[in-house]
């Protein structure tokens, strides 16, 4: 279930929060703050974060061996792992916008 949750569900969060991102601009440009920008990302990377970590726990659990089950769901954990990085790095990079930035611009 971890390698499931970091195969689909860390890029799922990633796209989520990019889009609720975009639907919170006109909000955050009305209370003069980007906190809810940077609150939707920040749970998004926590998530991400989460699922890649019991993703990597799931690969590093497995022994390699030489039976293809097995060896199928080792690669399958690692495969979920670089996935999850790479949507946690996306929602790290989603983040420094609002830094930056002012919503009303």
């Amino acid at each position: 279930m971890p390698t499931v949750l970091a195969l689909l569900g860390a890029p799922t969060a990633a796209l989520t929060a990019l889009t609720i991102m975009y639907a919170l601009v006109p909000v955050s440009c009305g209370w003069q703050t980007n906190a809810a920008l940077l609150a939707c990302s920040l749970i998004g990377f926590v998530f991400s974060v989460v699922v890649t970590v019991m993703a990597w726990r799931q690969w590093r659990a497995r022994a390699p061996s030489s039976a293809n089950v097995a060896g199928n769901r080792r690669f399958l954990a690692l495969v979920g792992t670089c996935v999850g990085a790479m949507s946690a790095l996306s929602l790290l990079a989603l983040s420094i916008p609002p830094l930056l930035l002012s919503a009303c611009r």
